[in-house]
């Protein structure tokens, strides 16, 4: 009777480590990429990331993914900073932001590749009230302007005080975003806001507020990125392949029908879906890198190491690469 037990015995421990074994066989799988991936896609309200949205509200990258064994992961975040942070970490494998975090991103010496790019110069602006009598840049000098320190709207905020004949340093810079910024901005504790979209919009549909100037005035590209982690893009290049596929996807569906689309994605921006379709003509969703996307980052980079937001400088275009971009732009008829 003892002797059964003890064969009992053996046979459970044998069962739970085959068990064990089993489980550590999936990790393992999980990680060498065999069997059941998850791609985690990390995803932030701005409008220059339209098209995901629209490929994330449709389904269209989970099918795709799910075609080559892959599980989509989203996480959205409020802005690119926690993103980096998260990024960081190695808990997401494919992001949007704008120029500010990507560029800080490859500043921290995070592991990330630029796989793609868009720009829009009109989507950020400096606004102001009819009530504040201001009717140029140059009437806000010795005033205060609201606007997120280190962000693409302080970059612009600078830009356009240069051209017209304001030093940086004779205005006061409010650390503050747009939605914070309203109130104190139509009360007049602020002369202006810097922002982006659908903020931009949002404001601008407001009465009483106005754009007083966009980035066109001083072709301000304001570049948006798609990143990924450069290991995840080395041993998972299909992935990130069928990803941009989907993208370009839902900007094609933008191109066709914006109105529909911004019907169906307006909930995730908090804004009125007419006006939603408004800021599509304000974004160039171009997706390739080329010399004046590069140089635009590049200029960023001054700008951050010049307002101390980052103490190393480095080479944007060591990090870029468009190539599956360009390879899905030309299997679709956009590579133009």
């Amino acid at each position: 009777m003892k002797w059964r037990n003890k064969v009992w015995l053996i046979a459970g421990v044998m069962v739970a480590v085959l068990a064990m074994s089993g489980c550590v066989g999936q990790e393992k799988n999980k990680k060498t990429g065999e069997g059941q991936q998850v791609v985690r896609i990390a995803i932030q309200p701005s409008c220059a990331f339209l098209p995901l949205y629209v490929a994330r509200e449709n389904g269209w990258m989970e099918e795709a993914m799910q075609e080559i064994g892959v599980q989509v992961e989203w996480t959205d975040f409020e802005s690119g900073p926690p993103m980096n942070e998260s990024m960081a970490t190695g808990k997401q494998d494919i992001a949007v932001m704008g120029d500010v975090p990507a560029v800080a991103n490859l500043a921290a010496g995070q592991k990330s590749t630029l796989i793609a790019a868009e720009t829009g110069m009109q989507a950020y602006a400096l606004l102001v009230t009819n009530e504040s009598g201001i009717q140029s840049v140059a009437d806000l000098k010795g005033k205060k302007i609201a606007a997120v320190v280190g962000s693409t709207a302080q970059n612009l905020t600078q830009k356009l005080l240069v051209q017209a004949g304001v030093a940086p340093q004779d205005v006061t810079l409010v650390n503050m975003g747009a939605g914070d910024a309203l109130s104190m901005l139509q009360n007049g504790e602020i002369a202006a806001v810097a922002s982006w979209e659908p903020n931009v919009s949002r404001l601008a549909s407001m009465e009483g507020i106005r754009i007083l100037a966009d980035g066109s005035r001083v072709d301000f590209r304001a570049e948006n990125v798609l990143m990924a982690r450069s290991e995840y893009l080395q041993s998972h290049s299909e992935v990130v392949k069928v990803f941009l596929q989907q993208y370009v996807r839902g900007i094609i569906a933008l191109e066709q029908n914006p109105q529909d689309c911004a019907e169906k994605v307006a909930k995730y921006f908090g804004l009125d879906a007419q006006l939603l379709a408004a800021t599509i003509s304000k974004y160039g969703y171009v997706m390739k890198f080329e010399a004046e996307d590069v140089a635009a980052l590049q200029d960023t980079v001054q700008f951050l190491l010049d307002s101390g937001n980052i103490q190393k400088g480095v080479e944007v275009k060591e990090h870029v690469d468009d190539s599956l971009v360009r390879k899905v732009l030309q299997e679709t008829g956009k590579d133009k």
